[in-house]
């Protein structure tokens, strides 16, 4: 990947109820559908801090990716290309995962799908 590829695909934060999400995976998509490679090192640790320590901040957290999650899901269902294997995916996770992690991310997706086309 070179140095200029993030900007030649064009970067988008998801917004769901001001609240940016899942900015990171839509970047790795957009690069991966423009031909950039990828890779994975093994050696490679992310620490990731989100300076939220007591379990209701947590919780607050989590419930704000579950949202934002349904929202980057709603915008990939709507890309012709996406719609397929996003579907399939949702699909598995919702049987597989939380009920309630499903219904913020219907949430998230409701909100995504009603927000007007240039907010999105």
């Amino acid at each position: 990947m070179t140095e200029g590829a993030p900007l030649a695909v064009g970067v988008v934060t998801i917004r769901t109820g001001g609240v940016g999400l899942a900015e990171d995976v839509d970047l790795v998509d957009r690069l991966l559908a423009h031909g950039c490679r990828g890779g994975y090192h093994p050696d490679l640790v992310i620490r990731h801090r989100h300076g939220r320590h007591h379990p209701p901040e947590q919780e607050a957290l989590r419930r704000q990716y579950d949202i934002g999650r349904g929202a980057y899901f709603a915008k990939c269902l709507a890309d012709p290309r996406l719609r397929s294997a996003y579907r399939k995916g949702w699909l598995d996770k919702a049987r597989r995962g939380s009920w309630r992690a499903t219904v913020r991310e219907l949430l998230g997706a409701w909100r995504y799908w009603t927000r007007p086309k240039a907010t999105r």
